[in-house]
């Protein structure tokens, strides 16, 4: 065991390792934690241990590296490694030490390290340190590790992308998986260098059909630029600068652009500023002669001075302005251009996979976008969201009492032919709360398809309050109106329900109410020990939760919010009422999806108050609606579309 320096990790550059990040505290609890952990998973077999660790900081952080060649080969198990580093990366923070290098340290693989104050210095011999690596140490292999998410004691297989679903079946039956639901992708391995780490980042926890189908996808990309270094050299100095790299589908459009950017070998502001030095002279270089050839004293001293000039550049603050100009960066691979029009984005989701590259999901089973907004009017959109769904329109108030209260917090909105429901994040994360049992009854009945409605009926929504202030500037009948700003953000409702599974906090008390008035408080363990006979004589019990388990778990909840919501499409409030309005438009005997669908309530309502326009669609068309007829009973059934 022995500290290190991270300089002295920059020169290991010729080997590999695990680093764990952010390890406070005695790093010998930390080698004996990991040698017991690793040994209990099946990592390290046949007495093999870690002994000779390294530790280092870097950004303030302390990190633990446990050198693949401190154990005998036949001792570890990679692929088991893998998969544990992914399923505790937000724990540990686990990366490859070959990942971390180019990464955390811009310093590209097997390259040597030169002094300077540069962004990226170059060796002494003046030959660039980031050379460009041969097209066949760059091949393009791209591979994923999938396995049996019930029993990681199957064990599993690493398997080339892009594939097949007729391939993978062969390997799906020796880790006894029947489908999508069974499997788990434990890694994701690619010799595009900073790829995989780029892909866990962004590669949902929860397995779905399209997920492998978006791998397989951008492992398709990648082997169309495989075979030319160039376009590989700019792929990874894109990610490593961390152009377009936001989600799965910014990578695919990546490759699609990559062969618009430019790469030109400078590694520091200095280098670029003297080959901007010498293109600029180049193209002045004619003028010059011109003003040669001219029998004139001034144009004699200008070129006088020029030359001076050309003496006295300062390259690095010539090059650092010209880069900051064309926004460029400096990569361990050189200096990277945009040379394009529009960064074009052809994939906008799973809709888009060409059905040969397709796996589990089917075209017409694709999952469409999921949208977003910032700083959104939430009062009028919850007014069109109850009359599309079909609920009075004056529980809006009512269901905006809690915004109102509650300043700066998260808030889950789910929408649905049921109605409109809103309630703080918190109760989602409390065990047995009224909230947290509405998504998972209505994620069973997705699962479980009992339910009548389509998914795309069922929207969920995370609800961010901003603020909230009365419009002193509008007419004096509006003086008092109330308006609450917030972004709006679509999520998936499996994922979040796998999510609040996960980090649901547990009640730490239960107070119950006897039916004789009396009051007693109990912990889990004597709650559990109740006789059935004095159950039998509670009125009600009361749920405690401890406030910190209740915070870090809506810190995860955030977190997802935020992950989630990098793969979004913007869209404005008339394509969100839109988006939900659509599937509900269908029912309709004559489908108008310029107008909203309502049912006969609300209709009732916008027709009384004169709102707006109201139709009746049939088979024959649109029948407008007059106010009168909000006396009258409606001659058609109640809570149908309208």
């Amino acid at each position: 065991m022995k500290h290190i320096t991270v300089d002295e990790v920059k020169q290991m550059t010729d080997t590999d390792g695990l680093i764990l990040q952010g390890c406070g505290g005695d790093p010998i609890e930390w080698l004996n934690g990991i040698n017991e952990t690793f040994t209990e998973t099946g990592i390290l077999k046949d007495g093999g241990v870690f002994e000779n660790i390294s530790i280092f900081e870097h950004n303030g952080i302390t990190n633990i590296l446990f050198p693949f060649d401190d154990v005998n080969p036949n001792s570890l198990d990679i692929d088991k490694l893998a998969m544990w580093r992914l399923q505790t990366h937000e724990q540990f923070g686990g990366t490859w030490l070959s990942d971390y290098l180019p990464n955390q340290l811009g310093q590209v693989i097997d390259e040597p390290v030169a002094d300077g104050d540069s962004d990226f210095s170059r060796s002494n011999d003046g030959d660039a340190a980031n050379e460009k690596l041969t097209s066949t140490e760059k091949a393009s292999t791209v591979q994923v590790y999938i396995a049996n998410i019930h029993d990681y004691s199957i064990g599993g297989f690493t398997i080339p992308l892009p594939t097949t679903l007729e391939d993978l079946q062969l390997f799906m039956g020796g880790a006894e998986i029947n489908g999508w639901q069974d499997m788990r992708i434990g890694d994701f391995i690619s010799n595009i260098r900073g790829l995989e780490d780029v892909v866990y980042e962004h590669t949902s926890r929860v397995m779905t059909p399209e997920l492998l189908d978006e791998l397989n996808y951008l492992a398709a990309k990648i082997n169309t630029i495989s075979d030319d270094e160039d376009l590989v050299n700019c792929f990874e100095a894109a990610i490593v600068s961390k152009q377009h790299c936001g989600s799965i589908a910014e990578l695919i459009n990546l490759a699609d652009n990559i062969q618009f950017y430019e790469l030109l070998p400078a590694y520091r502001a200095e280098d670029y500023g003297e080959i901007r030095a010498e293109m600029d002279g180049d193209m002045i270089h004619e003028t010059i002669d011109m003003l040669c050839n001219l029998d004139n004293e001034a144009h004699k001293d200008l070129l006088i001075y020029i030359e001076r000039l050309e003496k006295c550049i300062d390259y690095k603050a010539y090059g650092r302005a010209v880069a900051k100009e064309e926004d460029g960066k400096f990569t361990p691979y050189g200096y990277l251009t945009w040379q394009g029009n529009e960064f074009i984005m052809p994939y906008r989701g799973p809709q888009d996979i060409p059905d040969e590259l397709r796996i589990f999901s089917k075209p017409d089973q694709i999952i469409q976008p999921m949208l977003k907004m910032e700083n959104a009017n939430i009062a009028e959109i919850l007014a069109k969201l109850y009359a599309v769904c079909g609920d009075n329109t004056q529980s809006v108030a009512d269901t905006l009492q809690p915004l109102i209260l509650g300043q700066q917090k998260n808030y889950l909105l789910t929408v649905s032919p049921d109605g409109v429901r809103i309630c703080e994040a918190t109760e989602l994360y409390k065990r047995g709360s009224q909230a947290f049992n509405i998504l998972s009854d209505q994620t069973k009945a997705d699962q479980s398809n009992s339910s009548q409605v389509s998914d795309s009926q069922n929207r969920i929504f995370a609800l961010v309050v901003n603020t909230q202030f009365k419009n002193t500037d509008s007419p004096p009948q509006d003086k008092d109106r109330l308006f609450i700003m917030g972004d709006i953000t679509e999520i998936n409702a499996k994922a979040l329900s796998g999510n609040i599974t996960r980090h649901a906090a547990a009640p730490d008390r239960i107070s119950a109410t006897y039916i004789d008035g009396s009051q007693k408080s109990y912990d889990l363990f004597t709650w559990s020990q109740i006789s059935q006979q004095e159950r039998e004589t509670i009125k009600e019990t009361t749920l405690g939760y401890q406030d910190t388990d209740v915070q870090t778990a809506v810190r995860q909840f955030t977190s997802f919010i935020s992950e989630n919501e990098k793969a979004c499409k913007a869209i404005d409030e008339y394509g969100l009422i839109t988006a939900i309005n659509t599937p509900f438009m269908n029912e309709a005997q004559n489908p108008q999806y310029d107008r909203l669908r309502i049912s006969n309530t609300v209709a009732r309502e916008i027709l009384a108050r004169g709102d707006a326009d109201v139709y009746k669609l049939t088979s024959q068309g649109a029948e407008q609606l007059s106010s009168i007829e909000a006396t009258k009973p409606m001659s058609f059934a109640e809570n149908k579309p309208s």
